[in-house]
């Protein structure tokens, strides 16, 4: 079934501002860019998506090999955690910047403020750096 992804106004809870049918099975992560206009999310179906807000629309996908565990956006790059992998994506263009395969199932990942390191942690208890 398709799910949903709703911007709401803080001001105002009880009904969303926006609706977009996202994706297939649950969305497991969305964030907004820096400029407000846009936003990314991620789901069950191994999509990364960007959105569109003034033309209420899907701007760009990018398919996973994995499950998607988890998302993390730190300025310009996009961290994804799905299967064993942690891959970054460049936000402007989904350009693959870096992927990394680790010995388990990726849980969740964040990227350093300088970019060049990154930790994560998995199914077998280690945080890996």
């Amino acid at each position: 079934a398709k799910s949903q992804v709703r911007v709401f106004d803080t001001r105002e809870t009880k009904q969303a501002a926006e609706e977009y049918t996202a994706h297939n099975g649950h969305v497991k992560g969305a964030t907004f860019l820096a400029n407000n206009n846009f936003f990314v999310s991620v789901g069950d179906d191994q999509h990364l998506k960007m959105w569109d807000r003034r033309m209420n629309k899907e701007l760009r996908v990018v398919r996973m090999s994995q499950t998607i565990n988890g998302m993390q956006l730190k300025e310009d790059v996009v961290t994804i955690s799905h299967g064993s992998t942690v891959a970054l994506y460049d936000i402007t263009t989904f350009e693959l910047l870096r992927s990394h395969t680790l010995p388990c199932i990726v849980n969740s990942a964040s990227l350093h403020c300088d970019k060049q390191h990154y930790v994560c942690g998995g199914d077998d208890f280690k945080v890996y750096k």
